[in-house]
Parts: structure tokens; sequence; C-alpha cells
């Protein structure tokens, strides 16, 4: 069962007035690995960075090897419980009213549950935040936070060796969205009892539960058959040759094909099916084309470069949306594709090309390289390829790199 959230006028009020200060010192109090909910950062970069993690570890040789474990939280919300929440404000050294206001916010909450359409008594819970406060996902985001300094100290200490790209990379011991948590660590049996130590002691203070059964360990290609089955019985954690998406990207595990990107098309597919192309205007069809259709891949090419043959097929199914062609029914394309994507001040409809807009992005990264040069996503790519230290990258394309 999962509670629904209501509340009055006066508590939404306060409750989004602490939300708003909470926000404004959200980038002082968490680490660079967690990219959710704090200005200026994107969940993009966590994309790249997982990404180039996943293509280093496609080709990686040597005795070490290394694993990656996508973590699942069962129902992050609704355990957490509300004393680790008030000793985590209170550790960050907020001032105790603001802390005393929160909780009794969070503390104030009454349930009835409905059996058979019927109330039963009215109840205190004794954890969890409610899903939809303004302030829910900060709160939550503090307390996540406390795993990362358990898993920095353990890296401070020797304890938990992290992955390191090349010599000069930065440490990536785990990446944080909330409450999507993905670990990288060196693939011995040390080191997997030292992540369920970690992962045991965060869980046992903040009442969360790892899913072991959506959880997963991804390994690296130097990594013995052998050893993968015992460090996947320790963890107990599935162990597999693809972690799927991340943030709803899929990541690569193999040579880049239309195939990995085919979950664009069926979502095209699935808005084409329901609309009527016969029943809409010109006009219609091509405010539908310009601000759905041509958007939906927008989300995955911000972060990888897709093969042309996946463009060409996102832009013909917005032309034949276009002039209204259907399986069944051939049409006559009136105008040239090229001058429809011209701005509107010059006699086009604004349709942008994919592959443009595909390069768009890919410079939009570039230039994240020069303007956030001292981000995390920026020194782990720097360094990976070797681009310099000086304000502008020498960036060379080669045979081995990503797909970025």
């Amino acid at each position: 069962m999962r509670p629904i959230s209501l509340g009055n006028v006066s508590y939404k009020v306060i409750i989004k007035i602490l939300a708003r200060r909470l926000r404004s010192v959200m980038e002082k109090l968490v680490r660079p690995t967690q990219c959710s909910f704090v200005l200026g950062r994107q969940s993009s970069d966590n994309i790249i960075i997982t990404q180039e993690v996943i293509h280093s570890m496609r080709n990686k040789k040597g005795r070490k090897g290394w694993m990656a474990i996508k973590i699942d939280l069962e129902k992050a919300y609704d355990i957490l419980k509300w004393n680790f929440i008030e000793d985590t404000l209170s550790d960050i050294g907020l001032p105790s009213q603001f802390i005393s206001t929160i909780y009794s916010c969070i503390s104030s909450a009454r349930m009835r549950v409905l059996w058979n359409g019927e109330a039963l008594d009215e109840f205190s819970p004794s954890r969890s935040i409610q899903q939809g406060d303004p302030i829910s996902p900060y709160i939550f985001v503090l307390c996540m936070e406390r795993l990362s300094q358990l898993i920095s100290a353990a890296v401070e200490h020797g304890f938990w060796k992290p992955i390191k790209l090349n010599r000069e990379s930065p440490d990536l011991s785990h990446l944080c969205f909330a409450d999507d948590l993905i670990l990288f660590a060196e693939a011995t049996m040390d080191q997997a009892n030292d992540i369920k130590r970690v992962l045991k002691a965060f869980c046992n203070s903040s009442g969360q539960r790892v899913s072991n059964d959506k959880t997963r360990v991804f390994f690296s290609r130097n990594v013995g058959n052998h050893v993968r089955s015992q460090i996947s019985s320790t963890l107990q954690f599935s162990r597999t040759g693809d972690l799927g998406k991340y943030f709803g990207v899929p990541l690569i595990h193999s040579k880049v094909s239309k195939i990995i990107y085919s979950d664009i098309i069926n979502k095209m597919n699935l808005r084409l099916n329901s609309w009527k192309a016969s029943s809409l205007s010109l006009a219609g069809r091509a405010t539908l084309v310009r601000s759905v259709l041509s958007s939906l891949p927008s989300y995955t090419i911000q972060t990888t470069l897709i093969p042309i043959s996946t463009s060409n097929l996102v832009d013909r199914k917005c032309r034949n949306f276009l002039w209204g062609e259907t399986e069944h029914s051939r049409k006559i394309y009136l105008i040239n594709w090229k001058d429809l994507s011209k701005p509107k001040a010059s006699g086009g409809l604004d349709i942008r090309h994919t592959c443009d807009v595909n390069q768009a992005f890919m410079m939009k990264n570039g230039w994240g390289l020069v303007e956030k040069k001292d981000a995390l996503c920026a020194r782990v790519i720097r360094a990976k390829y070797n681009c310099g230290s000086d304000l502008l990258p020498r960036v060379e394309r080669k045979n081995k790199s990503s797909n970025l």
C-alpha cells in the first residue's frame, strides 16, 4: 500500500518556503556524484560518465577487473526513518528551529485505510516522506548523501577501490540520481564484502532496503566466470551482460546499431497509432510533428551519437505523417523536406532534422568541457581522452572512442 498525500493550504505554503530555502544551499551540501535536485547539475552528466565507464569496461585488459552494480531501492520514499532524517539535518548543521519545523511537517501526517470502501481508525506513521511534497526530494537527497559519505570514507581508508579510467582520471566509486544508484569497484571478493557492509550499515540506519531481485552486477570482460559467480553469490545480486537503461537511455554494451535505439521508433509508432492523420488538417499535423514527434528522441540524443539510419527513419516517419501517408495509401510530397526544415522566417515550418539536432547536442557536450571544466563529467572526459588541461581541450577521434 502507498499513502495518498493530502495537505491544507497552510501546510503547502510552509513546506514551499522551507523547500526554497533548502534548495539555495543544496549545491554546497551535496557531492558532485549526486546530480538530482541540485541547481546547475543535469542527469545527462551521470549518463555520460556511466556510458564512458561501461565503454572502458568493454575494452578492459589485464589482471584487475572491474564491476558496476546498478542498485534498486525498495519504496525509497516510503520507508525512510524520521529519526534518520532528523539526525541527517542536524549533522549538516542546519538551524535547530529550521529542523524542528521540517520534522513537525513530515511527522504531522495522519492516515486511514480504506477497507472495502470503509475508512478504518486513524493512526500515525513512524516513517516515510510524502510523495509530491516540494521538500521531499531535497530531504531524500540529503539522506542519500550519508551513503555517499560512507562510500567516500571507505575509499579514503583504502577499503573501497574505485574505478580509474586512466592515471589522470578522478576516482569513480558511485553515482546517484535520487534513489537511482550505481556503484563502481574492483571485481574482487574483498571488495564485494566491503560493498555489502557499507550498504548494510546505511540500510540499518536509514530504513532503506536494497531489492536483491532487481539489482544487477556487470563485470568487465577480463573477469573470469568463477570470480563472477563468487561475487554475485556474496552480494546476492544477479549478474548480467547488459545493464539495460540508465535514466531511460540505453547503455551501449556492444557495437552501436539501430536495434539499440529501437525504443525511439517504438514510441513514435505508439503515438502515430493513436492519431488519425486523415482527420487532421495540414496545419494540425505540422503542429504535432514539430511539438511531439520530432521531440520524442530529444532526451536520448542528448548524450550519444545515434546512427544515421535511426535519424533518417525518425525524419521519414515525420514526413509521412505530415503529408498524411499511411501503410495503405501513398501521398505526394508537395515540398522538399529541406525546405520544410527551414525557419518560418525563411518560408519553412521549422521542423528540424534529427541528425542536426543530435549534432547540436554533441556540440553542447563539447562546450561543457570548456564552460564547466572543473565539473566531474568534464574531468572524466578530459582525462580519458587525454584532452589536456588547457581551456580548449584537444579532442582526437579514435577507433576505440565511445559514441559520445
